[in-house]
């Protein structure tokens, strides 16, 4: 299976566009930069788009609660236990922060960015 095929590793890969594009004096260079981080995470959001919908119960049949804070909102769900990822690392943005996620069960990492308020 090719490794962009997860929407995880389209997100990592803009992850490290804005990282890069953030150490860069060049405006025109950084603006590239930007650029593809922006082109990563819309691939990644079209790609979740084209998953078939899971519905608002969780896999042990009880309703979801409403998230308490927007990084939880955001929290994927591992596609094996179906169960909402916790942040491990929040990386401040200027317009998006980006998170990483982690499944306390499996220990598999997933790239978020995630909006700012406001």
């Amino acid at each position: 299976m090719d490794r962009l095929a997860a929407p995880s590793e389209c997100r990592a890969q803009a992850l490290h566009c804005r990282m890069v594009a953030d150490t860069v004096m060049d405006e025109q260079v950084r603006a590239l930069w930007v650029s593809m981080a922006h082109s990563w995470t819309k691939l990644a959001e079209a790609m979740e788009r084209l998953k078939p919908h899971q519905g608002t119960r969780g896999a042990d049949g009880e309703s979801q609660d409403k998230p308490k804070s927007r990084l939880a909102a955001h929290a994927p769900q591992f596609a094996r236990c179906r169960k909402p990822m916790k942040v491990r690392i929040l990386l401040p943005g200027r317009k998006a922060d980006d998170v990483i996620y982690r499944c306390e069960e499996c220990g598999v990492d997933e790239t978020r960015s995630v909006p700012r308020a406001g």
